[in-house]
């Protein structure tokens, strides 16, 4: 996500080791997503934590994800790809996302004026 907002890698390039070293030793570079986005960058800060246990769990991000793009829209050109690509699944029989996993989903909404986190909600757990 850093490297989408910013253009270049959190720790940095160079030699593997060097980059290993940064990422286990370093800290990420936030560039101008401090000034653009400080409750992103806040969240972000949390992910990166050294310590396991001060990093959001899935079901954090997962309810902060959806809390977050609540009435967003997708461009009409991906939640167009997104259909098609939910369209060939379904024709072709197949189990994509939590469900090939056994999970329960619920249907895919076609996301013309639905947000991203409405594409694909999961509804229950493993029978």
């Amino acid at each position: 996500m850093l490297y989408a907002a910013n253009g270049r890698p959190p720790f940095g390039d160079g030699p593997g080791p060097d980059l290993l070293y940064r990422v286990v030793h370093g800290k990420p570079d936030y560039g101008q997503l401090t000034e653009a986005d400080p409750e992103l960058t806040a969240l972000l800060r949390r992910c990166f934590a050294k310590d396991p246990a001060d990093r959001p769990t899935a079901a954090d991000l997962t309810e902060l994800t959806e809390e977050r793009a609540t009435g967003a829209a997708w461009p009409v050109d991906v939640g167009e790809r997104i259909g098609e690509g939910a369209a060939f699944a379904s024709e072709a029989g197949c189990r994509t996302g939590p469900d090939a996993a056994g999970l329960r989903a619920g249907p895919v909404q076609q996301p013309t004026s639905a947000g991203p986190a409405s594409v694909f909600r999961l509804v229950g757990n493993r029978p």
